[in-house]
């Protein structure tokens, strides 16, 4: 070793200071030539440090000093001093590349404070492991509990790194790899050329080192960590040390991200269930508020039944004797005072809608089942039509389908149906309007008949109540038309729909079953 050794050489001595230079590397040969020739020419000194080989062939770094000696102008010796600096040159070195390697990991750390996808944290912590210079190239794979590949990422391989990728979907794990997963500490190849011939990227490694290492935290691996270092690097303590902390950093950081996703999707299947619960207890409080509505409405039924049936005979019998008194008084008066004959009028009249509430309360409590023979829907609409009072400020448009088949039906409660439809339709219509009668044809075996108006139309909030007993939207009404309507329809196997708008009117739309193909 070469420890501040000195040396003189004369002008004269030229072939020894020419053989002294063949020891320095060829890129450091002409650098020093120059100098020498800088020195020997004009006196200048050097100051440089060099790189050499012994003639044992040990290389090492010099740290060389030439002073020239002048006499007369003219340099007649130099006087150079070799000092042995490979120990600090290594140093140096090593300091550097461990500079580089922090700047790494501190790049690293940055991107996980603000990265929060998987594939682009890993991404880029190759990248920054790469370009800060501290490593020739990183990747990392992520592997599920039975060793088969999640995910991948790298810098620094580009294509080369494919043929990896396809063995690992395969689940051929590399032997570096399967040995990594044996241990916590990192897994270290110093010459991955000719000790690992069979893997794809041992090319990859000339002149230098592989090292692989345990993506864990908190006992759970989550993948591997492999970079290419150095080969005088590999194996040392403090390189190690690093990489195993940024592997840990790593770990960390795929762990929080992990963490985050199930803390979505747990608060996903909550929000589901929250709405699913909303929607459970929205089903649930319909199911008990109709539930509510029936037994009010058994109930309405039930006293409505008890009222029909004890006052309907107690009211038909002085109604009778009343409308009689009235018939009486109109034969005996053969010229009664205008007053009177009005008076009687309305007697008469207030007798009928009388007898109507009453009839109407027993045909809903005493529902007796029809009575069906054929009868032609077309014929009982314009009997319906033809004895119904119609204002001259109505129109009545007929759409008769004339190809309606016959339905086997009761025409006693089917033209009842119809003439309270027809009348509500009228009545809804106080300033006049068009009333529309349509009939058809549905699928084999249905007729529809439908009652359109033009009136004030139906608040949407009533329009569930229309056919419930008791309810009415009339000043003078009991509310049992159309619950009479919608019982004599579903006795004959039918339904009956509503559907109206403001200030534009209603339809009711009947559709009865012929009845034909199940009597034959």
């Amino acid at each position: 070793m070469l420890k501040n050794q000195r040396r003189n050489f004369r002008l004269d001595q030229h072939p020894p200071l020419d053989k002294a230079v063949d020891f320095f590397d060829p890129e450091d040969r002409t650098k020093l030539r120059h100098a020498i020739q800088r020195a020997l020419n004009h006196g200048e000194p050097y100051d440089l440090e060099l790189r050499l080989t012994t003639a044992k062939g040990k290389r090492l770094w010099t740290h060389n000093l030439c002073t020239p000696k002048v006499v007369d102008g003219k340099t007649v010796r130099l006087v150079g001093i070799f000092q042995d600096i490979t120990e600090r040159k290594q140093a140096e070195a090593k300091l550097q590349h461990l500079t580089q390697v922090l700047r790494g990991i501190r790049n690293v750390n940055q991107l996980i404070t603000r990265e929060k996808d998987r594939d682009r944290l890993l991404k880029g912590a190759c990248d920054n492991l790469v370009e800060t210079r501290g490593y020739f190239n990183a990747w990392i794979t992520l592997l599920d509990e039975s060793g088969k590949l999640v995910t991948h990422a790298e810098s620094g391989l580009g294509k080369d790194f494919l043929p990896v990728v396809k063995r690992l979907k395969r689940g051929q794990l590399l032997a570096c790899m399967q040995r990594a997963l044996k241990q916590s500490e990192p897994v270290v190849t110093e010459d991955p050329v000719s000790t690992c011939t069979d893997c794809p990227l041992s090319a990859n490694y000339a002149g230098r080192s592989a090292a692989i290492v345990q993506l864990e935290y908190e006992g759970k691996v989550y993948g591997l960590l492999s970079v290419s270092v150095s080969r005088g690097t590999a194996t040392d303590v403090e390189e190690l040390g690093l990489f195993r902390e940024v592997a840990t950093d790593i770990a960390f950081a795929v762990h929080n991200i992990e963490l985050e996703e199930q803390r979505k999707q747990a608060e996903e299947q909550l929000k589901e269930y929250s709405e699913r619960l909303e929607v459970m207890v929205e089903e649930r409080t319909k199911e008990l508020r109709e539930a509510q509505e029936q037994v009010v409405r058994r109930e309405k039924l039930a006293v409505l039944g008890q009222l029909a049936g004890g006052v309907g005979h107690d009211l038909r019998n002085p109604l009778g004797a009343i409308k009689n008194a009235a018939y009486f008084l109109n034969m005996v008066l053969e010229e009664p005072d205008p007053e009177v004959k009005e008076t009687l009028e309305i007697l008469e009249k207030e007798v009928g809608t009388s007898e109507a509430i009453i009839s109407s309360l027993l045909d809903f409590a005493r529902a007796k089942p029809p009575t069906k023979r054929k009868i032609s829907v077309n014929e009982m609409l314009q009997e319906v039509l033809a004895r119904t009072a119609v204002p001259n400020n109505i129109e009545v448009l007929q759409e008769i389908n004339e190809t309606l088949p016959e339905i086997l039906a009761d025409p006693h409660q089917l033209g009842q149906v119809f003439e309270n439809i027809i009348l509500n339709g009228i009545q809804a219509m106080t300033k006049g309007g068009q009333l529309t009668v349509k009939c058809e044809a549905l699928a084999p075996g249905r007729v529809s008949v439908s009652i359109t108006d033009t009136g004030a139309g139906i608040p949407e909030e009533q329009l569930g109540k229309l056919f419930e007993p008791l309810y009415t939207t009339k000043a003078r009404g009991i509310g049992l038309g159309l619950a009479v309507v919608k019982t004599l329809v579903e006795g004959h196997g039918g339904t009956i729909e509503v559907e109206s708008e403001m200030e534009k009117g209603s339809t009711f739309t009947v559709k009865l079953p012929t009845g034909i193909a199940e009597e034959t």
